[in-house]
């Protein structure tokens, strides 16, 4: 069973001001050297099993196709790649053409996500973004008749402004291009954003929770309604679409991650490369962290339960350390299991934290 291989692309056009990614806009002098140490250390990991590509960022697509290209030939020269394998890249709608979907489709990518994130323009410049919804529905478009069939889309509500009814709007546009996969993310205000200045000290301006969990429903039934199957917390698919790269982080199986700031786990061993453009040309990486038994069966139950259809015990001490927790939470009505799995309902789903804060206690 091959690993999933992460490249962290950490460029952009603009930088978005909800984004807390490692990402740096108008840093072109430093993309050739940024690639070739990445090709560096793609030949590190020679003869490794590789079952899914995904490029992430950043915007992968700010890059030239030369580059990409590059990358994407030394993945191949290097690794054993497995035949059937998912290769993803993420595309930022106002970086991109039909030449560059058609280019995309040469070198081998076979599943695109979209940062589309609202259809007001409104929104989207509140955001930060540099494309608009029409870029989006051209970008679908151009996509679709380069080859591309396995398309997600990002949206995001909780946004300062936006209402249940945006919400909706987007979501029935974005079902309309006829999509395989959406992401659906409630906004994170994250410390050290330009958000983070406007909005932390001020909650009155972000959507409350009565109107939060209205867009939550809606996310649940217009999506159900439309053929795509709720897989993951905030991820649905139409059955057979779902993202096998990322169901190798939520089930807690190994990934190589290249690039500036990308984090690996590798035989239960984790680091990440620095987050500096100059301390990854200088070969930085954080300490080789690893993991312990304990760490290892928390992480599976945090990773795992993020899945519709739960995790699998591994093994019976799992369940003799969390038993009084769990049979807690299952008298709230947060969780359920059987002799093979443990899952969250629906309920627990939507309170997926309190678990996790259960658990760790």
């Amino acid at each position: 069973m091959g690993v999933g291989l992460y490249l962290h692309i950490p460029f952009c056009k603009r930088k978005c001001a909800y984004c807390d990614f490692v990402s740096f806009a108008n840093k072109e002098a430093f993309w050739l050297p940024v690639v070739a140490g990445m090709k560096k250390e793609l030949q590190f990991a020679h003869g490794l099993d590789v079952e899914t590509i995904y490029f992430g960022g950043g915007t992968p697509t700010v890059l030239p196709p030369a580059l990409l290209r590059e990358l994407m030939r030394e993945i191949y020269k290097n690794m054993n790649v497995a035949r059937d394998a998912e290769t993803s890249i993420e595309v930022n709608p106002g970086t991109v053409d039909a030449d560059t979907f058609s280019a995309l489709r040469a070198m081998g990518f076979n599943r695109l996500s979209i940062g589309a994130q609202a259809a007001q323009d409104s929104l989207l410049e509140t955001l930060g973004r540099i494309h608009r919804w029409p870029d989006v529905e051209k970008a679908v478009r151009d996509a679709q008749a380069a080859g591309f069939e396995n398309i997600n889309l990002d949206l995001m509500y909780g946004l300062p402004g936006q209402k249940p009814a945006d919400f909706r709007q987007s979501l029935e546009k974005a079902l309309a291009l006829g999509v395989k996969h959406l992401s659906l993310y409630s906004l994170i205000v994250e410390e050290g954003t330009p958000f983070y200045d406007r909005y932390h000290d001020h909650p009155e301006l972000l959507p409350n929770e009565d109107e939060l969990a209205e867009m939550d429903d809606d996310a649940h039934w217009m999506t159900e309604d439309a053929g795509l199957e709720r897989y993951e917390i905030s991820n649905y698919a139409v059955p057979g679409f779902e993202c096998k790269h990322n169901l190798i982080y939520w089930t807690r199986r190994d990934y190589l991650g290249v690039g500036c700031a990308a984090a690996s786990l590798m035989h239960n061993c984790r680091w990440t490369n620095a987050t500096t453009l100059e301390g990854y040309m200088h070969g930085e990486k954080s300490n080789l962290q690893k993991i312990g038994p304990d760490e290892q069966r928390f992480e599976r139950l945090m990773l795992g339960l993020r899945l519709v259809d739960g995790v699998e015990w591994g093994d019976q001490e799992t369940f003799n350390i969390y038993e009084e927790k769990l049979r807690k939470l299952r008298n709230e009505g947060l969780c359920e299991w059987d002799d093979e799995h443990l899952w969250l309902t629906p309920r627990g789903l939507d309170l997926q934290n309190r678990v996790l804060t259960e658990l760790m206690e």
